[in-house]
């Protein structure tokens, strides 16, 4: 660096405690299970140390904070002062903790399957590489250390480089290029909305950076001043952004893109669109002139006068956001409908502010399928020889019709720098195994004005090395050495136009990393919209498959997680199983009913998964999350559960990037098996739910209040209602034991029900602060499920929409708690400060505690 700052001081201020020796490319540390005679100088036996680093579960980079104790990292939180997650975390992002432990993980270097040493494996890997014919194939990185370090690698041996990842955000930064000038992901600021459509962006699950969103819109959509923001969402399916919006408008498959540009046309002719110049009206009307109200509601099914309604509501709006183009909803379309939704924002004048590119992410998340493509035409042609792999698994995502397995078989060397096993790292002649997410040193660069660093929070368990320091060795090896000589090293060259010295990497490490106030862009002028062009949006004639990436699983990546397998998905329950979504007019039609093993085919290929009956679906459509059906391709977490709709997915191609997309298949489907009662029998073959019931029958579990009869009782219009008590009251003088008694604390936990979204972060929070064990699909089919908190569904009438309403159930902490009378040893009892204690010694598994509980929140664990 500038400073001068030598590479040994650069660790001693990175490193602070037991993480320095996970940084540089040394033998492990040796552990003793002996007492300190002089302990180490920032630990304290008993007391956790926190680690500001940086989540790698996804592109975008959340904050976090882990926490250590006695050398091991044991729990990890959001970061309050990141920029980019503010504090918030997902369920993905706490389990990043179980991927760490993770008992199959890699834990040392093979060769054709068997262990070899690190010497050894290297040997063998530059041998392969420097004989020429080499690709390099990585997961869709964002712009980080890593990412650089691989373009280096990948320029000095001669690869052909590659990024990859089935889902792709390419036709939003396409489209940002076209409409803002700038090639990046824009910012979408919806705590300062009063209105979001949302045209099948899973805004709450997977869209670009959904914990921001869920911050944003918790705090837009709070009651304030008699008022909160209004959220609709238009897609085919109900997710869990349809769930939580005020509307959800059922829309056919693939018609987004027409009804984006009937609402621009609307917005333009009513002369509203205040954030376009005259030019830019023109040549947008230009190329939207065959598309108007009645063309989009043929095509989606919404009425004009629905269409209308959104355009006034649009137009009405003081500050109003448009968000476009989930990964299900992205067709042959993808750019057009990304373009038409970034016109529309323009045109509310939200670009600058509530629509920001001044912040925006350089992340581009290509979908590199023509690069992958390109790839495996050299394989076959016999140009590549060898490949380095890091992080993509094309052999279970990428189109069947690809063949990938049978390529990769082709290869003289498939040299793998994974943490973790998976269907394409399962054919690695060579495995350089990477550390875990909480051992290594890494960064992310990709938003604009927040730089976040990733620091080890503890040594490795086993051995392996960061993939930085493994390629930096390999080049070396091979005899083609890169220019540092550590991952340290390429890091200080990374940051070293942000700042330098002692005093900058210390304030980096305590926050997480370097983040300034990025002033707002102004965006350009709207550029050619001649190219892209819009295909034909027919009507189906059959119905339609909507293949989504899974809140928890994504695009099955994160399988082989127990905790992810084991917290219910949100709308459907449904736990370590696959399944598909039906209407239930449309199961009636071919004779399906709930939990019925199915068939799915289209022209790609053919897929088996089981029946779930929910009005939350369009009748024309049939949807299914991505994620499981791995066979026995990725460990023992996420083995032998059917259903993967990627190998029943064409190989279609977004008109303008030409990346892949999930939607616009046409399906059949054929009943294989009647649903059976006693799951147990067969519970490795039949859907597993935690669903009770779908309404709270009355019992008024799942309460709401109308916004207007909040705002009524606020100015005074009606009086506050009386408390109304739940559940019987025993008047203390009758009551089995007197009354309790806090003189000084009584504990509880207040939760904002209304800001709740159902995701189930706090759940997986939960299982990793508590060590709570999973206990598989068997145990949950018998109700046996350990988790202390849980998230409950109910739908206020028969139809799932818009009446969909998330209750988090945790224990109760009840003042006339019916767990504790009838333990026969007394094992639980009220403490003094309100809680239900528990004298762990005394209990002799009876069981009655569990049995006794109200709510099904009392968990027995013996």
């Amino acid at each position: 660096m500038s400073s001068g700052l030598d590479r040994r001081d650069f660790l001693k201020v990175v490193g602070v405690g037991t993480a320095a020796g996970a940084a540089a490319c040394t033998p492990r540390v040796e552990e003793k299970i002996i007492p300190h005679v002089v302990p180490p100088e920032d630990q304290i036996p008993g007391e956790a140390l926190w680690y500001s680093s940086t989540c790698t579960e996804c592109s975008i980079g959340c904050g976090t904070m882990v926490r250590n104790r006695e050398g091991r990292a044991i729990k990890i939180e959001g970061n309050p002062q990141h920029p980019v997650s503010k504090g918030g975390l997902c369920a993905r992002g706490h389990s990043t903790l179980q991927a760490n432990y993770h008992p199959d993980r890699y834990r040392f270097p093979t060769l054709d399957g068997k262990k070899a040493n690190w010497d050894q494996a290297i040997a063998a890997a530059a041998g392969a590489i420097g004989g020429g014919g080499v690709a390099v194939l990585t997961d869709a990185m964002p712009d980080s250390t890593l990412d650089r370090l691989f373009d280096e690698f990948s320029a000095v041996v001669g690869a052909e480089r590659a990024r990859w990842s089935p889902i792709s955000h390419e036709p939003l930064a396409a489209a940002a290029e076209i409409v803002l000038g700038r090639k990046v992901l824009p910012a979408f600021n919806f705590e300062k909305a009063e209105f979001i459509l949302s045209l099948g962006a899973d805004v709450y699950e997977t869209w670009l950076n959904p914990v921001a969103s869920q911050k944003g819109l918790s705090v837009s959509r709070g009651y304030r001043k008699n008022t909160k923001a209004k959220l609709v969402h238009i897609d085919a399916r109900m997710g869990l952004t349809g769930a939580n919006s005020d509307e959800w408008l059922a829309a056919r498959p693939g018609s987004n893109v027409l009804v984006a540009q009937a609402l621009l046309r609307i917005l333009i002719e009513g002369g509203v669109a205040k954030g376009m110049s005259d030019d830019e009206q023109r040549r947008a009307l230009a190329w939207i002139a065959d598309t108007d109200a009645a063309s989009a509601a043929s095509a989606s099914g919404l009425s004009e006068a629905t269409l209308l309604k959104l355009a006034k509501e649009l137009a009405d709006a003081r500050r109003p956001i448009v968000a476009v183009g989930g990964a299900a909803d992205q067709d042959v379309n993808a750019t057009a409908l990304n373009v038409a939704g970034l016109l529309l924002n323009k045109a509310l004048g939200a670009i600058g502010g509530r629509v920001s590119i001044g912040a925006g992410s350089s992340a581009l998340a290509t979908g590199g399928t023509q690069a992958l493509e390109k790839i495996l035409l050299a394989i076959n042609s016999g140009q590549v020889k060898t490949v380095v792999l890091y992080g993509a698994n094309p052999v279970f995502a990428a189109p069947a019709s690809w063949n990938v397995a049978d390529t990769f078989k082709k290869l003289d060397n498939l040299i793998v720098l994974d943490a973790l096993p998976n269907e394409t790292t399962n054919l690695a002649n060579v495995v350089l195994p990477d550390n875990g997410p909480l051992e290594s040193w890494g960064d992310n660069l990709a938003t604009t004005g927040a730089a976040s660093v990733q620091q080890p929070t503890m040594n490795p368990i086993w051995d392996t090395q960061g993939a930085g320091d493994t390629l930096i060795r390999l080049a070396a090896a091979a005899g083609k050495p890169l220019q540092h000589g550590s991952f340290a090293d390429a890091m200080q060259v990374s940051w070293s136009d942000l700042g330098s010295g002692k005093g900058f990497w210390a304030d980096v490490l305590k926050n997480g990393g370097h983040w300034v106030d990025t002033a707002p862009v102004d965006a350009g002028s709207v550029g050619d919209l001649t190219p892209v062009s819009v295909a034909t949006v027919d009507k189906p004639a059959g119905l339609t498959l909507v293949a989504y990436p899974h809140i928890h699983r994504f695009d099955g990546r994160f399988s082989n997680r127990a905790w992810l397998q084991e917290i219910p998905d949100p709308l459907t329950n449904a736990v370590w199983s696959s399944w598909v979504e039906i209407h239930p007019a449309t199961a009636r039609k071919v004779g399906i009913k709930q939990g019925d093993k199915i068939a799915l085919k289209t022209a790609a290929g053919t897929f088996e998964s089981y029946a779930y009956l929910t009005a939350g679906v369009l009748p024309e459509a049939i949807a299914a999350p991505l994620g499981q059906g791995h066979d026995n391709g990725i460990g023992r977490y996420g083995n032998d559960i059917e259903g993967n709709p990627l190998v029943a997915l064409a190989d279609q191609r977004d008109g303008v990037t030409g990346a892949g997309v999930l939607a616009g298949n046409a399906v059949e489907i054929r009943k294989i098996a009647d649903a059976k009662l006693e799951l147990i029998t067969d519970i490795d073959h039949n859907l597993v739910t935690t669903d009770g019931s779908k309404h709270d029958l009355g019992r008024g579990i799942a309460q709401v209040v109308a916004l207007n009869e909040i705002s009524a009782i606020d100015t005074g219009e009606k009086p506050v209602p009386e408390k109304v008590l739940h559940g019987t009251v025993i008047p203390n003088q009758n009551a089995f034991y007197p009354a309790q008694v806090h003189p000084e604390y009584k504990w509880g936990m207040v939760v904002d029900t209304n800001a709740c979204t159902g995701c189930g972060a706090c759940v997986a929070s939960c299982y990793s602060e508590n060590n709570i064990p999973v206990v598989g699909k068997y145990e949950v089919a018998k109700g046996r499920e350990m988790s202390w908190i849980r998230i409950e569904r109910y739908y206020e009438t028969e139809e799932a929409a818009p009446n969909t309403r998330f209750v988090p159930m945790m224990c109760q902490q009840c003042n006339n708690a019916p767990c504790e009378p009838v333990c026969p040893v007394i094992a639980t009892y009220h403490t003094v400060e309100g809680l239900n204690g528990m004298v762990y010694n005394r209990c002799v598994g009876t069981r009655y505690c569990a049995n006794n509980c109200s709510y099904k929140v009392r968990r027995f664990n013996w």
